[in-house]
């Protein structure tokens, strides 16, 4: 992959998504779709639907399979649902399933069964063997929730995505390019979610989550992928008991990294 398809990939969702954000920012504020930040500040929420719209048409005359399109609009649209019709009542996976088991669905448990689904679905069209298909569905879902834990600060989840991306096109450029339209189009959508206009709410969050999943289990080795799965699964363990800002803000490094561009100077 030439710099020049880099190039051509952000750029082509980059002014699409600018045009797109601002729209979309003033649909969901006219359907109420408003939460308060962790500063108490009013700010949009699915604020990703204008990414991922901004980004469809570059993927698409990319030649991005259609499955890879269709699971991440069917991810968006599970997000959307939570992201709408959420009571914020359940926190996690136990939460979600904890209320599943007494009888009562949440919004969050249908997105976490329906992400299972669309998981593994698309890992059926990445690989072969069961155990293959296996692994791979269990590095998309536990990607793609990831991405929505780390949606707590302006700019965690898209800095935690870009790393990815930066990382794949330095060790698997094939994978990287179907990466590039989203990451331009998260650059678009940037100064919002700096200014805290907006977040990405689960719509943005997981559609991020599962197209870096999705390359990672599509580009990686099978040990590779394995050791991903049982990091991504440890850091869950421990988001279920523990807090994973507290646990960034009290490693400078990573506290910095988190503050970067936002201008805020603690929790």
């Amino acid at each position: 992959m030439t710099l020049g398809k880099v190039m051509a990939a952000v750029f082509s969702a980059y002014i699409p998504t600018i045009i797109l954000v601002p729209a979309i920012f003033k649909l969901l504020k006219r359907g109420g779709a408003v939460v308060y930040n962790y500063r108490g500040r009013p700010v949009i929420n699915a604020g990703g639907l204008g990414l991922l719209l901004g980004a469809i048409p570059s993927l698409f005359f990319l030649g991005v399979p259609p499955f890879f399109l269709t699971a991440l609009l069917g991810m968006a649209l599970l997000g959307l649902l939570d992201d709408l019709l959420g009571s914020g009542e359940a926190r996690g996976m136990r939460g979600h399933f904890a209320r599943l088991l007494r009888g009562e669905l949440t919004t969050g448990a249908v997105k976490a069964l329906g992400g299972g689904f669309l998981a593994l679905w698309l890992a059926t069209r990445i690989k072969t063997s069961i155990a293959e298909i296996l692994l791979a569905a269990l590095c998309i879902a536990l990607m793609t929730n990831t991405l929505n834990l780390l949606d707590l600060r302006p700019g965690r989840a898209l800095k935690f995505f870009w790393l990815g991306v930066c990382a794949f096109i330095w060790f698997h450029p094939g994978a990287a390019l179907y990466l590039c339209p989203l990451a331009g189009a998260s650059l678009a959508y940037l100064p919002y979610e700096m200014a805290e206009e907006g977040m990405l709410g689960d719509t943005g969050a997981n559609v991020l989550g599962l197209a870096l999943g999705a390359a990672a289990a599509w580009a990686l080795p099978a040990a590779t992928q394995a050791a991903l799965v049982a990091f991504l699964l440890l850091l869950h363990l421990y988001a279920e008991k523990y807090s994973l800002t507290r646990a960034i803000e009290t490693r400078p490094w990573l506290a910095f990294f988190d503050r970067l561009g936002t201008g805020r100077q603690d929790n």
